[in-house]
């Protein structure tokens, strides 16, 4: 499904990079099934944006009726939309320090290393194309700070 890597700040998305392996989600059948969550959200979503190649976060409609069952438009939300809801998720759970898109995906990538992933597979998860990449080795080197 996501074999080929989309564009980045620092990839242009060509499809020349690809993925070894594709990531997926693997059913629960509990009431946190991410697949179960996932055709929910889904189901909100307007009809062309409804395939692999879509972003999956979506601005949110605010001027939708209230009958309908479309939530979000054909847009992307934007990276400071996120960022503030990375901002507000952290004080509704009561987290403290400096909160951003950058510092999640740092957390997962050093909670993965913790938990003594493979270097590789934990890079092919993060987009890493190098295992010796700045990014990665800086967060390597101090996840036990995590």
């Amino acid at each position: 499904m996501w074999k080929a890597e989309r564009g980045s700040k620092t990839r242009l998305g060509d499809g020349t990079h690809q993925r070894t392996f594709n990531p997926t989600a693997q059913a629960t059948n509990n009431e946190r099934c991410p697949v179960k969550l996932f055709k929910k959200f889904s189901a909100h979503r307007p009809e062309k944006t409804r395939h692999p190649g879509s972003p999956f976060f979506l601005a949110i409609n605010h001027k939708r009726k209230p009958e309908s069952q479309i939530w979000y438009c054909n847009s992307p939300l934007g990276k400071n939309a996120i960022g503030k809801f990375f901002v507000n998720a952290a004080k509704a759970t009561g987290l403290h320090g400096n909160i951003s898109n950058h510092s999640v995906r740092k957390t997962c990538i050093s909670r993965l290393m913790d938990a003594d992933l493979p270097e590789n597979y934990v890079a092919q998860l993060s987009g890493h194309k190098n295992l010796k990449s700045r990014h990665l080795k800086a967060i390597s080197d101090e996840c036990q700070w995590y």
